[in-house]
């Protein structure tokens, strides 16, 4: 699972490397949330 923020990839791949749930080498914490991931910055 992906921290708050961020949308985990979980199919696909580059090279060597496949895309699995939780951080991986191929998309490492996921996509970043644009709703969310401001949310997440700003002290609350």
């Amino acid at each position: 699972m992906s921290p708050a923020g961020f949308r985990d990839i979980t199919l696909g791949g580059i090279g060597d490397f496949t895309a699995t749930p939780g951080w991986d080498a191929c998309t490492g914490l996921g996509v970043p949330d644009g709703q969310a991931l401001p949310a997440r910055l700003v002290p609350a």
